[in-house]
């Protein structure tokens, strides 16, 4: 940059060249901000059906492992991982025998003998079970006996005991038909399951069978991930667009370039009055650095307001992610555009004014 050229003046004309160029900032507006809002509105879009597996997911028991054996396991040191700051609920069962109510005679059900946290994992969606006397009984069971919560059962030759009716089919369809009977947390349990924070699973299945290191017990996940084909957290790590920005990018960074071809004459101008090959490249940064700036805030907004207005509001989560993935596009843009506009208008001011 010549002495006669400020860096003031350098960036002042770079907002006069935009503002005296309405036309072309539209049509400039327009392709860069189409495409970081097509970038932005996929991301949302995407992130949604995550989350929504990521519900079912959890929902079906996709962070839940189960621990068994074949001699059983410690039921105490089961119902103590509650305490773990990465565990949301455990809980052990063992198998009780079987219950015929006089609602059905003749028809068996299947009984448990569970500890209160296990009926946590299995129904999250139910508040604490009572501590009054009686049975916790499955959905399926339920409805084929009529039962409902606050009800009441009476077993073949015995006095009516109350009953809570709780749904665990999402996580074990085999519980919906099987009478609950809460126990302490004593002697020996067929299983335990125990409920992990999403971050934490992996980890915990490794670390699991070192709790119940005197038996001979091996930890599974309750869901296997065939059943929802991968892991909602893999699923959006490996998601197509992750590298979306770099095709916008340069997309956005060859329409930038392409439009200094066409303003040759005009370069030609500034360059005769002194202004440097460096003063050229910051006046074209200026000028990309002013349009991305308007076109990311724009985009992200209309693309953030339009999926709100046609699906739903996202989340902050999402709008964080589409935020991120558009940020990287404007950023390589900002850095490419300016170079290519600067090699697209390169040569002397008379070699310029030839292509007028």
């Amino acid at each position: 940059m010549s002495e006669g050229w400020r860096l003031r003046g350098v960036l002042r004309e770079a907002l006069a060249n935009l503002i005296a160029s309405p036309l072309r900032v539209l049509v400039l507006g327009a392709a860069v901000g189409g495409g970081l809002a097509a970038l932005a509105w996929t991301e949302l879009s995407f992130s949604t059906q995550v989350k929504r597996l990521s519900q079912e997911f959890t929902a079906a028991g996709g962070y839940v492992a189960v621990v068994d054996g074949p001699l059983g396991l410690d039921a105490f040191a089961c119902n103590a991982l509650q305490k773990h700051d990465q565990v949301i609920a455990a809980g052990g069962m063992r198998g009780a025998g079987v219950v015929v109510s006089s609602n059905a005679p003749g028809v068996p059900f299947t009984r448990f003998e569970v500890t209160r946290g296990l009926i946590s994992v299995l129904d999250p969606n139910m508040p604490a079970p009572p501590r009054t006397p009686g049975y916790l009984v499955g959905f399926a069971a339920g409805t084929e006996l009529g039962l409902f919560d606050t009800g009441w059962v009476t077993e073949a030759d015995s006095k009516p005991v109350p009953v809570t009716v709780i749904d665990p089919a999402t996580r074990n369809e085999f519980a919906a038909r099987a009478f609950f009977d809460l126990v302490p947390a004593t002697g020996r349990a067929g299983q335990c399951w125990v409920e992990f924070r999403p971050q934490a699973i992996e980890d915990g299945l490794e670390w699991l069978p070192a709790v119940f290191a005197g038996d001979q017990t091996q930890a599974r996940r309750n869901v296997d991930f065939g059943e929802f084909a991968t892991d909602p957290a893999t699923q959006l790590a490996t998601r197509p667009q992750r590298w979306g920005w770099l095709a916008v990018g340069g997309v956005a960074s060859a329409i930038i370039a392409l439009t200094a071809i066409f303003r040759r004459a005009d370069t030609a101008v500034y360059r005769a009055f002194g202004l440097s090959k460096t003063g050229q490249l910051l006046m074209h940064q200026g000028e990309v650095l002013t349009l991305i700036a308007a076109c990311y805030l724009a985009a992200n907004a209309w693309a953030a307001i339009g999926y709100a207005f046609t699906f739903q509001v996202p989340d902050l989560d999402q709008i964080i992610l589409a935020l991120r993935t558009t940020g990287k596009a404007a950023a390589i843009t900002a850095a490419l555009a300016p170079i290519g506009a600067a090699l697209a208008s390169a040569g002397s001011p008379a070699s310029l004014l030839k292509d007028r």
